[in-house]
């Protein structure tokens, strides 16, 4: 899984042509394959975009997809997904504040697609920027590789899992003269026999080969090589395996294709730096949005203040019932009781039974707090067993993957060593051919050096012929 950004930029104002591109309306035959996953629908999007257009925002909008390779997935997982993706992306907005999202399934492409359209607004019209390229890249695409393997997701970022190699040689352009062509296979032909044979080590080394050739070498990148056999030529474009940047061709034959992701130590390593990356970026997120959007956050203080207004409301419906009842407050005594002959120990009795009245209060809060502490703990094992049932899960997918990558390893270990054997058989026949095309030129220059020979040793038999018929006697 990938996040890419794919619309709602360079100006876009209306959101309609990404909404009709998402839902395929111009394309019936491909409204099969897609499926709109949110209780938002397109007519909460249209009615957002005419909520926020007094705004004039410069890109009010923005459509961005999580491409998968695989064809699908759980859909309690995607639901996860989705969910997770919003709360990292309005990291700090509460959710009555967040814009509108909503979320269209693709599979027309043999592959699962999660595409989202929202808006670079909040529902009190304050402009709130989704995704930033240069600052909010890390973020996204560490909340991707988490999830990947958190869920044994394939990962395009995952270089170890994708070493993506191409052919060792590319198939040629069409475009190529024929005659051209014919010398360019003969040429890669040549190359791959060398490389097999151990002549040929690195790309330095096939570039000092091409240009022994009195080959014209254009330009070299990073995983190809242009030649040309004159200067007026078009270049030719070299494409393979054999033509990328340091490429050491004696990994041909010791080169492991073991998926790294059968390793656990590698995928905790892997899980942890990316888990790490993703909790350090959202917290500088969350605490940005926070700082920013403080408008956005008073229903918090609201809150607070309203818990101490009511307690100070209940302190002085206390104090009331004290002064209806001519009962002096603990800290204030009436000086009146003093002079009505009332001993100390009448003013403690009267301050006891005022106690009493506040205890059915503090035992209605403290059964209150009770609740509140079940409730809490009953949520954290409700968590707890969740977890517990996601890694049972992550175990099992865990294995599977394991099987699939020792059958591909299998695989891909008979169709390279079918590959070199092909290759070898292919390089002997050529050297065999090589040596009896050089064994008949020599017999051929043999035989013309003998009949060079003949002719020069006829033609003075003629002239000694002549010059004695010249001085015969008649």
């Amino acid at each position: 899984m990938i996040h890419k950004h794919i619309g709602g930029k360079k100006n876009q104002r209306s959101v309609k042509n990404s909404l009709d591109y998402l839902l395929r309306t111009n394309k019936p035959e491909e409204q099969k394959f897609v499926e709109v996953l949110s209780q938002t629908n397109r007519s909460d999007i249209e009615n957002f975009n005419e909520y926020i257009k007094e705004k004039n925002f410069k890109n009010p909008f923005i459509t961005s997809v999580l491409s998968f390779e695989e064809k699908d997935i759980d859909p309690e997982l995607k639901t996860k997904i989705m969910n997770d993706f919003e709360d990292m992306m309005f990291s700090g907005i509460d959710p009555e504040n967040r814009p509108p999202v909503i979320w269209i399934q693709h599979k027309d492409k043999n592959r699962l697609e999660l595409n989202y359209t929202t808006f670079n607004s909040l529902m009190n019209k304050k402009h709130f920027q989704c995704y930033y390229h240069l600052s909010d890249k890390k973020l996204f695409n560490s909340f991707c590789e988490k999830i990947n393997y958190e869920n044994n997701i394939s990962s395009v970022l995952d270089v170890q899992e994708h070493k993506a190699r191409n052919t060792l040689v590319n198939t040629l352009n069409n475009k190529i003269p024929e005659e051209k062509k014919v010398v360019v296979e003969k040429l890669q032909e040549e190359i791959l026999s060398k490389i097999i044979t151990e002549e040929i080590n690195n790309r330095e080394e096939l570039i000092s080969f091409i240009q022994s050739k009195n080959i014209i070498i254009n330009r070299v990148r990073e995983n190809a090589i242009s030649i040309k056999f004159d200067k007026a030529d078009k270049p030719i474009s070299l494409k393979g395996d054999i033509y990328e940047q340091n490429r050491d061709y004696k990994t041909y034959k010791t080169e492991s294709t073991i998926d790294h992701r059968a390793d656990q130590q590698y995928v905790e390593n892997q899980l942890r730096h990316h888990r790490e990356n993703f909790d350090t970026e959202l917290k500088k997120r969350h605490s940005r949005n926070r700082t920013r959007f403080k408008p956005t956050q008073s229903k918090d203080q609201k809150n607070v203040e309203f818990r101490i207004k009511k307690a100070n409301d209940s302190k002085n419906v206390r104090s009331e019932i004290s002064d209806n009842n001519n009962v002096p407050s603990r800290n204030e005594p009436d000086i009146d009781f003093f002079h009505n002959n009332k001993t100390m120990e009448d003013v403690s009795n009267e301050q006891n039974f005022t106690n009493d009245k506040t205890k059915p209060r503090e035992e209605e809060q403290a059964k209150f707090d009770l609740s509140r502490e079940i409730e809490a703990v009953n949520t954290q094992q409700q968590f707890i067993r969740s977890r517990v049932e996601e890694a049972g899960r992550n175990q099992q997918q865990f294995r599977k993957s394991l099987d699939k990558t020792e059958e591909r390893s299998r695989v891909c270990r008979r169709s390279l060593h079918s590959i070199i054997s092909n290759i070898r058989r292919y390089v002997r026949t050529f050297s065999i051919n090589t040596r009896q095309n050089q064994r008949r030129q020599e017999i051929e220059h043999r035989q013309k050096i003998f009949l060079e020979k003949l002719k020069n040793q006829q033609t003075q038999n003629n002239q000694r012929s002549v010059v004695r018929s010249r001085f015969k006697p008649h």
